[in-house]
């Protein structure tokens, strides 16, 4: 279950992965910094998604 869960998060990463935002790549490892979080690199990827979608979503609405 859990390799499974790995898999699917690390496929979910790669696709979004190709080529972030250094913007957007930098606040996220200030974030990991700023609340102490260490995590995997496979579960890195996968939260880094959440946090990029959640970003830019942020910076549209702040946009508006």
């Amino acid at each position: 279950m859990v390799k499974t869960l790995k898999l699917a998060l690390g496929a979910l990463a790669f696709a979004y992965a190709q080529k972030p935002r250094a913007d957007v790549q930098n606040a996220y490892e200030q974030f990991l910094k700023d609340f102490g979080k260490h995590y995997d690199e496979v579960e890195k990827q996968a939260r880094f998604v959440a946090f990029a979608e959640n970003y830019e979503y942020i910076e549209r609405e702040n946009a508006q």
